[in-house]
């Protein structure tokens, strides 16, 4: 994800799994001639996705996974979307409580 940042910067956001954050967060320093003090990294978040090809013709998915996670009290750090996926970041404690909310809102009957 790529937004405005401040003072004329951009913020560009990325995931990797846990096992290459520290080799990620090196490889940017490099790259930008930064210092790795100035990037923030995160290992306590997990993403969870809503994936489908029928996404674009079924309105209401994202306001369906929003709706869900609100329910449960579970708080959204960060939304990316796509024809066919949507994810959020999530505090990584409140994982197993959102997938079960997210699943039960898409299949009640299960």
């Amino acid at each position: 994800m790529q937004s405005v940042g401040r003072d004329a910067t951009k913020d560009i956001t990325f995931t990797v799994s846990k096992g290459n954050a520290e080799e990620a967060v090196s490889c940017i320093a490099d790259a930008f001639d930064i210092s790795e003090d100035d990037i923030i990294c995160d290992t306590n978040v997990a993403k969870v996705s809503v994936v489908g090809a029928g996404m674009e013709s079924h309105p209401g998915t994202a306001s369906k996974m929003f709706e869900a996670l609100y329910e449960h009290d579970i708080n959204i750090d960060m939304i990316s979307t796509s024809e066919i996926k949507i994810s959020v970041l999530i505090n990584i404690d409140s994982a197993d409580k959102a997938v079960s909310a997210i699943h039960k809102a898409f299949f009640p009957e299960e």
